[in-house]
């Protein structure tokens, strides 16, 4: 497979991370940190350190890879600054790997623990690099989306298509003046 491909990935990702980074620039420390009390929500900071961080794991390409291998209370949780340097380091890593020029088939591996009740021991799958992209851009999407909700808690409005998806934007255009018609595709849906 070519390496436009993985560069069409490389700046999916990206611009998510710049989006980010954006709205991060605009949180105070308090609203970066900020878990809405009794809620007890997971603050702004946490989702972009999470993010963050399968971007690192993914980036040191040492597989098996392991998401679930993170850091928590880190300065990128803690500190909006802190944040934006890491998200404009990751951006900057993003682009050295196109410029490497690297197959979308690279083959990589991930490990993943299963979470049962049973205890569950860790499996380790085959995958790609562009797998791999595809996948953490998706999760850092829903991500965004969760700190969506968590921006307007605050008070603090994100840009439009803010943590939406392509597929999302697309059919609220096509359903936006079509008031009652609400085209799921082949499935039905149970009320």
């Amino acid at each position: 497979m070519d390496t436009q491909s993985v560069a069409a990935l490389v700046e999916e990702n990206c611009r998510l991370l710049q989006q980010t980074r954006e709205l991060v620039s605009r949180l105070t420390p308090d609203q970066y940190r900020d878990t809405h009390g009794a809620y007890e929500f997971s603050s702004i900071g946490q989702h972009v350190r999470h993010l963050a961080d399968h971007y690192v794991t993914l980036l040191a390409l040492t597989t098996p890879l392991d998401y679930d291998r993170r850091a928590r209370h880190t300065p990128v949780e803690q500190c909006p600054e802190a944040a934006e340097r890491r998200l404009i380091m990751l951006v900057e890593n993003l682009w050295a790997l196109v410029r490497e020029q690297p197959a979308m088939d690279t083959p990589l591996r991930v490990r993943h623990t299963p979470d049962l009740a049973n205890g569950e021991q860790p499996v380790t799958l085959e995958s790609s690099l562009g797998r791999e992209l595809s996948c953490i851009a998706s999760h850092t999407l829903h991500h965004m989306a969760m700190i969506t909700i968590l921006s307007r808690l605050l008070g603090v409005r994100t840009e439009p298509g803010f943590g939406l998806a392509r597929a999302t934007r697309e059919f609220r255009n096509r359903t936006h003046n079509q008031q009652g018609n609400h085209d799921y595709g082949s499935f039905e849906i149970v009320r």
